[in-house]
């Protein structure tokens, strides 16, 4: 991803500051008050307008009614949700989806992942675990469907531009697969097959499969966006994961991330500086982490 992304070259070196660390309970609200005060004042001490912090759930929930309860105090704060725990809480919805299904099975008897490790990785708690096998069981759904339902002619041909891509990764070469004649057909051709599938065409099965797929492209998608810091693919991807993490009784996911998807959204209106701020530079500046000892 690295590689393959435009604009690497003029990547500016980032500047990470520690403060002192608060000993209190983050989950203390009178520790999170603290902990927007304080970054206030070194936003007013850097001379900027807004101050952005990123907080995981449990700090953010309190962090949220801080400011709703002051909403003059606290008008140029913005909260962010940690990327981290939400890419694992909509992991955990993603297996609630997929479980009884034979998900767990399949990802056994392959070897992706032992018996003894599969609950965590259903429930998302194991990150590296659970996108390995993630990753892996979207690769093997995908290549099934492309070598029963498409015109594999064009994927002949466009496999050598793709392998050119796989052995020399680069922003250019990416660049050039994508344009690629052949390429563009056969990425058509699977398009309108997944949506027949959809439609219904396939059967119920292959409309419940294809879902996981979605879905496992949603989070590679996030992951994707909060790497390269694209806002406007950020909202979308937060929008897409809204729905999943609502029907997986993730309450307070399903509660927060809508509100903090329409905040993004609607920042040209509210904090218009703040949204080519956040264009500009990065998504989570102000770090603030879900622990006892909250160093921002």
């Amino acid at each position: 991803m690295s590689k393959t992304t435009e604009g690497r070259n003029t990547v500016t070196e980032s500047r990470i500051g520690y403060m002192q660390p608060i000993m209190h309970p983050i989950m203390d609200i009178a520790t999170v008050k603290q902990c927007l005060q304080t970054s206030m004042d070194v936003t007013k001490m850097l001379q900027q307008e807004y101050t952005l912090v990123t907080m995981d759930m449990a700090a953010a929930k309190l962090a949220y009614n801080i400011i709703w309860g002051d909403r003059e105090s606290y008008k140029n704060v913005i909260v962010n949700l940690g990327p981290f725990h939400t890419m694992c809480s909509y992991m955990g919805a993603t297996g609630k989806m997929m479980s009884g299904s034979g998900f767990e099975d399949i990802v056994v008897e392959a070897q992706l992942c032992a018996s003894g490790s599969i609950d965590q990785v259903m429930s998302g708690k194991h990150y590296n675990r659970s996108v390995h096998v993630h990753q892996r069981m979207l690769d093997a759904l995908e290549w099934a469907c492309f070598r029963e339902h498409v015109n594999l002619e064009h994927g002949m041909e466009s496999a050598v531009v793709v392998s050119n891509l796989a052995s020399q990764l680069s922003a250019e070469n990416l660049q050039k697969a994508q344009q690629n004649e052949d390429c563009e057909i056969f990425m058509k051709e699977y398009e309108q097959f997944k949506a027949a599938v959809r439609e219904g065409k396939y059967g119920t099965t292959a409309q419940f499969w294809l879902q996981y797929c979605d879905s496992v492209w949603t989070l590679l998608l996030f992951q994707e966006t909060v790497k390269e810091n694209d806002l406007d693919l950020f909202m979308n991807s937060l929008q897409k994961m809204c729905g999943l993490l609502f029907s997986a009784d993730h309450q307070h996911y399903g509660r927060y991330l809508p509100v903090y998807y329409i905040q993004l959204h609607n920042l040209h209106q509210t904090h218009p500086a703040r949204r080519v701020q956040l264009q500009c530079g990065p998504l989570h500046s102000t770090r603030m982490p879900n622990s006892s000892r909250s160093n921002h």
